[in-house]
């Protein structure tokens, strides 16, 4: 019987400008995926074609919010495992696409898979940017908002820059936005190192919303950045907040101690904590209070 690499041939196209998109070897465009963090696997692993990636920094980077080991490693094969029963359906050779033979890594294999992201950053290692540029047929992973796919997003989007600071502007995707001025962040907010791009309609949503009503509750899926998303539209807001960070808190009453705290206020002995921080937030006036990570204290919040 032959293994694997007697029988080398290529198996997938994968496009993530645009995408992602599967196309196997008749053609055949595939475009559903069991979840959004199948289809982020699968761009990690393309970013990486051919190089065996770590399973912690592949669950650390998909699944930022979360810092449980088994629980990263249990959301990390039940993704590869998806992946999988996608990339090597029922009579292809196991480990064909997705080489699990070094332990704690994976690799998606260049021998089987050709990637326009691979093939975008192998025109440009060899000075070909016109022929990069012509791979680049839409956004890059558009509804995608994991931070590092817009990093990425960002700087292929600016691939065609010119000396005067003109973006190209590609086929599929819309004209960009002139970069937002630097802002001297807020001391009662998180601090990023990096920059933060896209996702303008959900910020100027969320502002609308903000602006509209007394409670706002951002939902959706672990890793998709809504802390992020929150505390840039506050910057973008411009006016006076605070962050809580309540991922810690174990028990209700230490809410009102944790939002005191971020209000750089000390708890009075003798007085409820609860009507002190209302009386604190009263006499702030107009302010926003972001409550990160609620889900577990929802009664209290």
């Amino acid at each position: 019987m032959k293994g694997i690499d007697d029988s080398i041939h290529l198996l997938w196209r994968i496009r993530l400008f645009g995408g992602p998109v599967l196309q196997d070897a008749d053609g055949n465009d595939i475009r559903r995926f069991r979840s959004q963090r199948v289809a982020a696997l699968l761009a990690y692993l393309c970013f990486h074609l051919g190089r065996p990636c770590g399973r912690e920094e592949i669950a650390a980077t998909l699944w930022p919010d979360d810092d449980e080991p088994h629980v990263l490693s249990n959301r990390l094969r039940f993704t590869l495992a998806s992946l999988r029963r996608q990339l090597e359906p029922p009579g292809t050779p196991f480990g064909s696409v997705l080489d699990v033979a070094s332990p704690g890594q994976i690799r998606l294999r260049a021998e089987t898979v050709w990637c326009d992201v691979a093939a975008v950053e192998g025109a440009l290692r060899s000075g070909d940017r016109a022929a990069a540029i012509s791979l680049m047929n839409g956004a890059l992973l558009p509804g995608f908002y994991d931070e590092w796919i817009l990093e990425a997003r960002t700087r292929f989007e600016t691939l065609g820059e010119s000396g005067e600071g003109q973006a190209y502007t590609f086929r599929a995707a819309g004209a960009m936005a002139p970069a937002s001025p630097p802002r001297a962040p807020s001391p009662r907010l998180p601090l990023y190192l990096t920059r933060f791009f896209g996702r303008q309609t959900e910020r100027w949503r969320l502002q609308d919303l903000i602006a509209e009503n007394r409670l706002v509750t951002v939902i959706g899926t672990g890793g998709i950045g809504k802390t992020r998303l929150t505390v840039e539209t506050a910057q973008d807001m411009g006016m006076p907040c605070a962050f809580v960070p309540l991922v810690d808190l174990s028990a209700p009453d230490q809410l009102p101690h944790s939002g005191l705290q971020a209000l750089l206020t000390s708890p009075h002995p003798g007085i409820d904590a609860t009507a002190q921080l209302v009386a604190v937030l009263a006499r702030h006036g107009s302010f926003l209070l972001i409550l990160d990570n609620a889900d577990h204290l929802i009664s209290a919040v």
